[in-house]
């Protein structure tokens, strides 16, 4: 695989990460949201679908600094990055996001 293959793979996985990320804390800021524990159970798929739309949008436009982490951390590193990053995906349990490509 070329250079900028590689790379451009490895920040799309980057940019995924950060996208679980950031919808994991918008879903843990939710419960902290007094009296809606529950945040109506009819509702929970349209939350979900919001809550990913946003993080997709934040880690696509700049992001919060995570996506740039990894990768410059990975960049000049083996060639498994991508590899490991899905390796850490697979051991968290997110509802309702899809995988990393």
């Amino acid at each position: 695989m070329n250079d900028n293959k590689k790379s451009a793979g490895l920040q799309k996985v980057a940019e995924g990460f950060e996208s679980l990320f950031i919808y994991q804390l918008l879903e843990e800021m939710k419960r902290t949201i007094p009296g809606e524990d529950s945040w109506k159970p009819d509702k929970s798929i349209e939350y979900d679908m919001l809550f990913q739309n946003i993080a997709d949008t934040v880690s696509k436009g700049g992001g919060i600094g995570i996506a740039n982490y990894i990768k410059d951390k990975l960049v000049g590193g083996d060639e498994s990055a991508v590899d490991k990053l899905r390796a850490m995906q697979s051991t968290v349990q997110f509802s309702g996001l899809r995988p990393l490509p």
